[in-house]
């Protein structure tokens, strides 16, 4: 495959997580807070909010390596804990929607900085991981964000209704819980 051709591929892989992300803050600006944090009976006990929080969480660390990666400098090692902890203390609903654009617009630039000269740096993403060049990087990236959003979707699909909202939530963030049309 010419250069040229695995730069697109790695560009569309990077358009494919920002979409994903967007699937992700779309669907907790439909819910309450209390929806955000509902746990449904069966075998994935992570709620929303905190797929969520682990996916943005995580892939933030990505685009952190990745650029450190573009710029020649050792990329960090983590564990795979570390994304855990972060999501079951993680933010608000409301603050996580923020960060989710913020991360969106950091995969969208790095995508727009990215050539085929890039196509040979490594990234390391946890330790006894390989070094990834950054057609495999991305792609990892990629497909754990596609699980987590695969959950997200199971679980809208069982959403019980809401409950109403706390009032100073509400005041605070008024387009959440309205649903999709409400964003």
């Amino acid at each position: 495959m010419a250069e040229a051709q695995k730069i697109r591929d790695v560009k569309a892989t990077l358009e494919e997580v920002a979409a994903m992300l967007e699937e992700m803050r779309s669907h907790l600006g439909t819910l309450s807070e209390d929806q955000a944090r509902w746990v449904p009976p069966g075998e994935d006990v992570w709620p929303i909010q905190r797929a969520v929080t682990h996916c943005v969480n995580c892939e933030h660390r990505a685009m952190t390596e990745l650029q450190q990666a573009l710029k020649g400098q050792p990329t960090p090692e983590t564990i795979a804990a570390d994304t855990a902890i972060f999501a079951w203390l993680g933010p608000t609903p409301y603050a996580l929607a923020r960060l989710v654009d913020e991360l969106k617009a950091q995969i969208e630039s790095l995508s727009a900085t990215l050539d085929s000269s890039h196509l040979d740096i490594k990234a390391v993403r946890y330790p006894k991981h390989p070094p990834r060049t950054l057609a495999k990087y991305v792609s990892v990236m990629c497909g754990h964000t596609a699980r987590h959003l695969e959950g997200i979707r199971k679980k809208m699909a069982v959403m019980p209704p809401t409950e109403g909202c706390d009032p100073e939530v509400r005041e605070a963030y008024p387009r959440f819980g309205r649903g999709a049309a409400g964003n």
